[in-house]
């Protein structure tokens, strides 16, 4: 019964997205109440969760639906009251002229959920757009919804992260905090000195063809994409995006993997984004801050592309390359068509000779390499 309720939320929310960009305001309202009236119980509420309408909108939607006036011209865009719609310009006001402080109670609510802390360089959250809105409204009456939410956290820097295996059985690490605070002193003591801060990470593996990819886009009605109904490699292969994020001017580069997701082939990714922007952006620098925590690029490369098969290699390329935010990401992507072998063995005379030096701030997590050249550098 659980997996058919989901999917005929998934069917619920589906129709809605689909239909309410060719609607006036009047029709969005009643095919929400419509949508609200036939799940039954709870079918507001659902509805609101789906469509981010206020629960007096809907209702007023099943209102409307019901009590459907004799003179109704759907094509018109000015107010009468035979209509309902309200006239051009109107509307209700921006959640932040209702509630001018809904931007510093977000920022406070996040400020003991949050990785580190929310004022400095690196910032992520725990918290679920869900739980904010909860706390918002039990908290201080701020009645709102997750699309707001999602807005004023990207305004805020924040970004949507995967799930990682953080939580820890029993208590937490006594030095998490420690570690965090050392993570945003160092970066911003690097982006002080006109030093490059980068965050690196690898995505999942991506087949190459005609298959489907996970998210929707935006389609002529009734003539959804055609894929493949099954995930099995073709010629295409895989390809491995390794990611590079320059936290010091928010561009980013992605080294395009098409062998294996190696060792050998996160340094050579590192040193390609040296040799192709590095050097050229930060041309005095002579230290490189390296954060292997991951998450910071690919939710938005991922958004990009959702819903839209990665066809070839090229495809791919230009839809990592199109990438951009409201806060003016820009990301240079290129293909590496090296060979990296699985499961080659380091001497340790090799190890021995890497000038590695454990940092006195928590030596067990952070550690300086010493004379490595990048490159040319």
């Amino acid at each position: 019964m659980a997996n058919t309720n989901n999917n005929v939320d998934a069917v619920i929310e589906n129709i809605y997205k689909d239909v309410h960009p060719f609607l006036n305001e009047r029709q969005k309202r009643i095919l929400a109440g419509s949508i609200a009236e036939a799940c039954g119980f709870g079918g507001i509420k659902k509805v609101c969760a789906i469509s981010g309408l206020d629960y007096k909108t809907v209702k007023s939607g099943i209102s409307d639906k019901i009590n459907k006036p004799e003179q109704w011209n759907e094509y018109t865009d000015e107010y009468t009251s035979e209509n309902g719609i309200r006239r051009k310009g109107a509307g209700r006001p921006g959640i932040e002229k209702k509630y001018p402080e809904i931007t510093e109670k977000v920022k406070f609510i996040l400020e003991n959920n949050t990785f580190g802390n929310p004022e400095q360089v690196l910032v992520w959250t725990n918290l679920s757009l869900r739980q904010i809105v909860q706390v918002l409204d039990s908290e201080y009456n701020i009645k709102t919804n997750k699309n707001v939410i999602s807005d004023i956290l990207e305004e805020l820097g924040y970004s949507k992260q995967v799930n990682q295996k953080m939580e820890q059985v029993g208590n937490q690490h006594p030095n998490r905090d420690e570690q965090f605070k050392h993570i945003n002193n160092k970066a911003q003591e690097f982006i002080a000195a006109g030093l490059p801060v980068i965050s690196v990470d690898t995505k999942k593996k991506e087949l190459i063809g005609n298959f489907k990819n996970n998210g929707q886009e935006y389609r002529p009605c009734k003539n959804p994409r055609k894929v493949l109904d099954h995930d099995f490699p073709l010629e295409g292969g895989k390809v491995s995006p390794y990611g590079i994020y320059v936290i010091n001017n928010n561009t980013a580069y992605v080294n395009l993997g098409t062998s294996c997701d190696t060792g050998a082939f996160a340094v050579e990714s590192i040193r390609r984004w040296w040799n192709i922007v590095g050097k050229a952006t930060f041309p005095k620098a002579d230290k490189l801050y390296v954060n292997c925590d991951g998450g910071k690029l690919f939710c938005y490369i991922s958004r990009n592309w959702q819903g839209k098969p990665l066809i070839d290699i090229e495809t791919t390329v230009n839809l990592i390359r199109s990438t951009k935010t409201k806060q003016g990401l820009t990301v240079l992507c290129e293909v590496d068509e090296n060979t990296y072998s699985k499961g080659v063995k380091i001497e340790d005379d090799v190890f021995e000779k890497i000038n590695l030096e454990k940092d006195a701030n928590l030596p067990n997590w952070n550690y300086i390499i010493r004379g490595l050249k990048i490159g040319n550098k």
